[in-house]
């Protein structure tokens, strides 16, 4: 049996599930009452023609049982003898003793006839195991169900995941399911993949989220992608029930992934979901951000890519969705009564509703009490106000007014990360830009401003079954404002990028300048900058962030003659011993661009060096490219040395990637039938040839054949036939129904009627 001890229900919501549970008790329609003007009657039914029944409803889980009491004994016992009932029960959300349930029995004497006419939690409880539809039917409380949390504990399973699902469940009091959930549900069953976009803070994450929860309560295991679809890749297992879900695939801010050609990979995984039937996969991105992403990639395009979109609207949202979304705000809220009183007041909560700005992120935001510290309750309104009608500047009263200047400095740091960043990283960061800045700030102040930030302006993120804690934004707004508010600041964005000694760091300003949400002029003189200083400040760093910075500056900027002689130096004082394989492609493309454009020659290189630790097994197929991009500059001596060992090299790659390659692009997937083997056994060979096309090594057939033998066909062929032929499984969850027979406006007012 669940045990529930219905704290993720507000009072309205609690009400509704105690008046079901009372019909299908008493085998009767009952009549509902909207609360506060009825005298105390939540629900009614008639015993016979004139026996009129009374049910009352109290979800006083904050406040108790001794101050349940005393209200029943002060208030509410009165208004029952008004209306001397032929019989009263009365509901609670609290724990009743037998003992409980006499002080009740007598306070009410003589309108509750017995006591089994008072219903406690254990009461609720114990019946809604026997009424499973209506347990169902109230979406909020089977997510708190046990039986739902136990499968997905037993769910999510991978690293991440765990973490996700537990962050979800945190936010599901507060989560209303509106009928863009049952559309976006639909087309997702339909189609397997979709991608939800939207404005920022119109709720892409949370009904992400929620989607997920219907999948996961169905034993699907969540595989959450935080970096790059690779990761999906390695998890996709062809035999489990599988939710591959990808929150802001394109980027934070910015379109960091088409850099790594994650539009290809997006789109062939989607082609790969869509084609199995036990996988589902949600993805979510700005709108902005995948319009763009349309532009600078034909694959979008051309893949239309337009019919997975679920595009969020607020116009979409009804006004009552709108009202029940501010509703459990701020009823699971921390705001003091008196804040509560300003939003009541000459029915407030209306203007809120009404606004054209109103989104689910701003009322997350005006409702948390942590935002509001330092405001009085007598102009909390106008801060309400201000909020709605400027949106764009929300974050800067917080920014301005509730950090000090170490907090402000490790919020720059991880805004302009782009991604979230490691703790010792961001450790290192804060530290370096306090020396170059002279902020006077050490380990000590470091760890305070953290104190400070977290669960206000970040978040603190330990994935299960790691010790080290990653850090990024509490929210992506956060983002937009200081970009807004340093976009022209070079000197601030040179001290930034300097403390940030990350990959990320550089995929971010690449960004910034591909999509010029910052100007050119001020990103190409960040980078020369950034250049110079490492060059003369940290001699022989070969690490793979300088090749980075490297390669990014000299394909970007028109570098100086100083510029220029301190790259020679360290082209020509490379220390290949020191170069980690995951950097050997971009080192390659460096060099080769070092000598076209006669920075440094090939006799001034250490191409043996070069080639003997560099020619390695550890490459990926991009690094082999772009080694033999570099190989046929070379004179015929070096060709005739290194290209039958790159050529061995890629043969063994492919030998032992074809397999997986296969899989992840799903090339073999539309073959289905035996007398089809031929026909994919060309696909395949087609697909390798195309592949080893983009080198400019000669390769024949045999070469071809070789590779393909790593390639078991006909399991595909079965393995297709299997998954074409696997039944749908998804369970879909009634929903809360409204008060369906009054206006909207009406609704709402009884939403916020206050008892």
């Amino acid at each position: 049996m669940n045990e529930y001890d219905f704290s993720k229900l507000n009072d309205k919501e609690f009400e509704a599930l105690a008046i079901d549970i009372i019909a299908k008790l008493e085998g009767k329609r009952v009549e509902r009452f909207k609360p506060g003007k009825d005298a105390g009657v939540d629900g009614r039914f008639f015993a016979t023609k004139n026996s009129e029944v009374v049910i009352q409803c109290k979800h006083w889980a904050r406040t108790g049982l001794t101050a349940l009491l005393r209200n029943l004994k002060s208030t509410e016992a009165a208004k029952v003898d008004k209306l001397k009932p032929s019989r009263y029960l009365f509901v609670t959300s609290l724990e009743l003793s037998r003992q409980n349930k006499k002080t009740i029995s007598n306070i009410f004497a003589p309108h509750i006839k017995s006591e089994s006419d008072i219903l406690g939690k254990e009461d609720l409880n114990s019946l809604l195991s026997e009424y499973s539809e209506i347990e169902e039917k109230h979406y909020k409380l089977w997510l708190s169900s046990t039986n739902v949390l136990k499968i997905i504990l037993n769910a999510a399973i991978i690293g991440r995941s765990s973490f996700k699902m537990d962050e979800i469940n945190d936010f599901s009091s507060k989560y209303v399911r509106t009928n863009e959930h049952d559309r976006a549900l639909q087309k997702l069953e339909s189609l397997r993949a979709i991608i939800i976009t939207g404005e920022p803070g119109i709720g892409k994450t949370t009904l992400a989220d929620y989607l997920c929860l219907n999948y996961v309560s169905n034993d699907y295991q969540l595989c959450y992608i935080e970096d790059s679809i690779t990761e999906a890749e390695e998890l996709f297992n062809r035999e489990k029930k599988q939710l591959f879900y990808f929150d802001d695939f394109l980027g934070r801010n910015y379109l960091m992934a088409l850099g790594r050609h994650e539009d290809s990979h997006v789109i062939n995984f989607i082609k790969r979901v869509s084609k199995s039937k036990n996988k589902r996969f949600i993805l979510t991105s700005r709108s902005t951000v995948l319009n763009q992403g349309k532009r600078l990639s034909d694959l979008f395009r051309v893949e239309n890519i337009d019919r997975n979109e679920y595009e969020l609207n607020i116009k979409y949202l009804t006004g009552l969705e709108k009202a029940k979304i501010l509703y459990n705000h701020i009823w699971f809220s921390e705001l003091e009564p008196q804040f509560i009183d300003e939003l009541y007041l000459d029915k407030r909560y209306k203007k809120i509703i009404g606004n054209k700005n109103y989104n689910p992120r701003l009322i997350s935001f005006i409702t948390d009490a942590h935002k509001i510290a330092n405001i009085a309750p007598q102009k909390y309104w106008i801060y309400i106000e201000n909020t709605l009608e400027n949106p764009a500047d929300i974050w800067g009263h917080v920014y301005d007014n509730q950090l000090d200047e170490h907090s402000r400095v490790l919020i720059r740091l991880v805004a302009f990360n782009g991604k979230s960043i490691n703790e010792d990283d961001l450790k290192l960061s804060f530290l370096s830009y306090s020396v170059n800045t002279h902020l006077s700030a050490g380990v000590a102040e470091f760890n305070m401003s953290i104190k400070l930030a977290v669960g206000s302006v970040l978040n603190r993120i330990i994935a299960s079954g790691r010790d080290d804690a990653t850090y990024d934004l509490f929210n992506p707004a956060l983002g937009d404002y200081l970009l807004a508010r340093y976009r022209e600041d070079e000197n601030i964005l040179y001290e930034i990028f300097k403390a940030l000694y990350t990959n990320d760091a550089l995929e971010n300003i690449k960004s910034l300048l591909d999509n010029s949400v910052i100007d050119e002029t001020i990103v190409k003189a960040v980078l020369s900058r950034l250049l110079s200083y490492h060059l003369s400040h940290k001699e022989h760093d070969f690490s793979g962030y300088v090749i980075k910075l490297i390669f990014l500056t000299i394909t970007n900027v028109n570098l100086e003659h100083t510029a220029l002689e301190q790259l020679k130096s360290w082209f020509v004082q490379l220390n290949v011993n020191l170069i980690n394989p995951s950097e050997v492609g971009i080192l390659f493309d460096s060099i080769k661009w070092a000598v076209d454009h006669k920075v440094v020659s090939q006799n001034q290189l250490k191409l043996d060096d070069l080639f003997g630790s560099l020619l390695t097994n550890d490459l990926e197929h991009d690094d082999y490219v772009s080694i033999d991009k570099f190989v046929v500059t070379l004179n015929d001596e070096y060709r005739e040395a290194y290209m039958p060992r790159l050529k061995r090299l890629v043969i063994d790659y492919w030998e032992d990637m074809i397999d997986q390659d296969i899989a992840n692009s799903g090339k073999l997937e539309e073959f289905l039938y035996n007398e089809e083997e031929d026909s994919a056994n060309d696909a395949l060979a087609d697909h390798v040839t195309d592949i080893l096309g983009e080198f400019s090594i000669d390769f024949d057939g045999g070469d071809i054949e070789a590779i393909c033998e790593f390639c078991d066909v006909w399991s595909y062929i079965e393995s297709n036939r299997e998954n074409a032929a696997m039944p749908d499984e998804h369970r879909e969850h009634g929903r809360v129904e409204g008060y369906s027979t009054v206006s909207e406006d009406v609704a709402i007012d009884d939403l916020f009627e206050r008892t």
